[in-house]
């Protein structure tokens, strides 16, 4: 009988995790094609992931690691080398798109080591409900179709948090060499590998036997990193990880002395991070995390426990990178999106405590929540990403690179300029990777472009912004009527008839687009007759 018994409980189990593993494949499933339907594959890669794209394909044609790119870290290029490397297009866009969808499929399968995470601590019920939480979170998704570092940083931090968390020595140490890598991928890994220590110091604080073998994953994590550490210092006299912390702290005592002997507080520059910090930190919980995270970090709060605590500790230290930026001040929600791992977990307590108070409703309640999630999602894509607008800006991007011009910055739909007079055949693209350049530029810096772009900032009037333009070498005005456009260049557009000293050589509503766009050549002769 109770062999039988034995049989009937493994058949349970195994039926457990088959559906488990059903549901956790429905989710990815789901949150891949919720992703591939706001992938545009004509839409092209633009600023920092076009200078990966460039990094991944130099090793792809010349087999080697390239010196001459200014990247903050190279993990994530190298990572995309491998592929490029294994894929043979006649295409350099085909390399592009292949790009984006690595970055979409590693976004949709960060659902498995944070469902891990979760079960860290909860069941598998609510931990399925934190994996479909990051598979369906908005702002993801659409980081995902950037090609650009973040997807794979972020698996990284959920995976080495799990490995962290595991009660076999051997796995916490392996979860030090995870960080390593992370750290190689975004120097923000650095924080991350300090949040990890600290975790390590607490759990072990009683157990000095386990203190002293901290040696062991602090020399994994050192071994993963010194070759590139070597190899970044050789190439730009700095690791461009450990460095940029260094930098941090150099900024802050920089900001601190403009403040005068007196006061060597950094007032300006923390004041200036307490203002933004919690503005970004509500934007980035819009619309999902926002009804989960604030009530999940109070229920922690209220019940701190040693495993709790490794949550809260987790959030303050990863979340100083992010103050540093805002206190710059840098305007990007990506900053906190490495926290949303930990944000899942936070959000199931709000949810079990939701869901302990209405234990009648348990079933309803979880389909509810989850239907919420992705309804908020759709709604807030479509209303952030914008296919259309951008296929528009891209086909009048290559109407004006049909010549020589230097306009003003007009981002960020000008980003698209810099893409769309490069030959996208791999056999005329293959010659801008051989061209002679000067010792130690990029290959990206060294293609020429038609059109040449140049900001232009702190004008009050047209004149003043006719004034700038000449003396910045801009030879053409970009007007349109997108949001924060200065009101100059807004009645530029509307009133062109009042300034003869702009020739309209383009107009989108010529064109039929929905994106209303003029250009205008100067004529600096006729403007400074009308001046005087």
């Amino acid at each position: 009988m109770s062999v039988s018994n034995e049989k009937i409980s493994e058949i349970k189990n195994s039926f457990s995790n088959k559906k488990i593993i059903s549901l956790i494949s429905a989710i990815f499933i789901a949150s891949l094609l919720m992703r591939l339907y706001y992938y545009d594959s004509s839409i092209p890669i633009t600023n920092d992931s076009l200078n990966y794209f460039f990094y991944a394909m130099d090793i792809k044609i010349t087999g080697h690691i390239p010196e001459n790119y200014s990247l903050g870290n190279n993990g994530w290029p190298l990572f995309l080398s491998l592929f490029f490397s294994t894929f043979q297009f006649d295409n350099a866009q085909n390399y592009m798109q292949l790009q984006q969808i690595i970055t979409i499929l590693i976004s949709s399968l960060t659902i498995i080591p944070v469902y891990l995470l979760c079960k860290r601590f909860f069941n598998p019920i609510y931990s399925l409900m934190g994996a479909a939480i990051i598979g369906f979170e908005p702002h993801l998704i659409q980081n995902s179709i950037l090609g650009i570092t973040d997807s794979l940083y972020i698996f990284l931090v959920a995976s080495s948090f799990w490995l962290f968390l595991d009660s076999r020595q051997k796995i916490v140490y392996c979860s030090f060499g995870l960080v390593a890598i992370a750290t190689i991928v975004r120097s923000e890994g650095v924080f991350l590998f300090f949040t990890i220590s600290l975790m390590y110091f607490i759990i072990n604080r009683k157990n000095r036997q386990e203190l002293v073998r901290y040696v062991f994953p602090l020399a994994i994590f050192i071994l993963i990193l010194t070759p590139m550490i070597f190899y970044q210092t050789s190439i730009f006299g700095d690791d461009r990880m450990f460095a940029r912390t260094a930098i941090g702290i150099e900024h802050l005592k920089a900001d601190c002395s403009i403040c005068g002997p007196d006061n060597i507080s950094g007032i300006p520059f923390i004041l200036q991070g307490i203002e933004n910090f919690p503005k970004y930190l509500g934007w980035s919980m819009i619309p999902v995390l926002i009804f989960f995270v604030p009530i999940g970090i109070i229920l922690v709060l209220k019940d701190l426990n040693a495993k709790t605590g490794i949550l809260i500790s987790s959030l303050v230290v990863m979340s100083l990178p992010a103050f540093y930026a805002y206190a710059v001040p840098l305007q990007d929600l990506r900053y906190l999106f490495f926290l949303y791992p930990i944000f899942c977990v936070v959000s199931l307590f709000t949810i079990r405590k939701l869901l302990d108070a209405i234990p009648q409703r348990k079933n309803l309640i979880i389909l509810l929540i989850l239907i919420g999630v992705i309804v908020l999602s759709i709604f807030y894509l479509n209303e952030k990403i914008d296919n259309i607008h951008q296929n528009e800006s891209i086909e009048i991007a290559k109407i004006l690179s049909h010549s020589k011009k230097t306009i003003n910055d007009y981002s960020p739909e000008s980003t698209f300029l810099e893409i769309s007079d490069i030959a996208f055949s791999m056999t005329d693209f293959r010659l801008y990777f051989f061209n002679e350049r000067a010792a130690g530029e990029s290959i990206r810096n060294s293609i020429e472009h038609n059109v040449i772009i140049k900001k232009i900032n702190g004008f009050n009037s047209i004149n003043e912004l006719i004034d700038l333009s000449k003396n910045t070498g801009i030879t053409h005005l970009v007007v349109d009527l997108q949001e924060n456009r200065n009101e100059s260049l807004i009645e530029i557009y509307n009133n062109e008839e009042q300034f003869p000293f702009l020739k309209k050589i383009f107009d989108s509503n010529d064109y039929g687009f929905d994106y209303k766009m003029k250009v205008f050549e100067i004529n600096y002769e006729r403007f400074n007759e009308i001046k005087q």
